[in-house]
């Protein structure tokens, strides 16, 4: 079952494409953190592309109505 049919993300959300952001994000970002030597481009595509993704989320997600409770995932800055 995916993020769609669990009421996660809304009927507008292309999950194969956001696939794609967050694989591009990750590959850019940690290109651009080694050239540079320093995490911080990592996690400026990553905060980013994760923002976008949340755009499509639930109000019911955001609430922490499905999915994982919010207190099990880890969003360190």
């Amino acid at each position: 079952m995916g993020m769609r049919e669990r009421g996660e993300l809304t009927p507008a959300a292309d999950p194969e494409q956001l696939t794609y952001l967050l694989m591009a994000a990750f590959q850019g970002g940690m290109l651009l953190a080694q050239a540079a030597r320093d995490v911080e481009p990592l996690r400026a595509a990553l905060n980013g592309a994760l923002a976008h993704v949340e755009s499509f989320a639930t109000e019911a997600a955001r609430n922490g109505d499905v999915g994982f409770p919010p207190d099990r995932i880890d969003r360190r800055h």
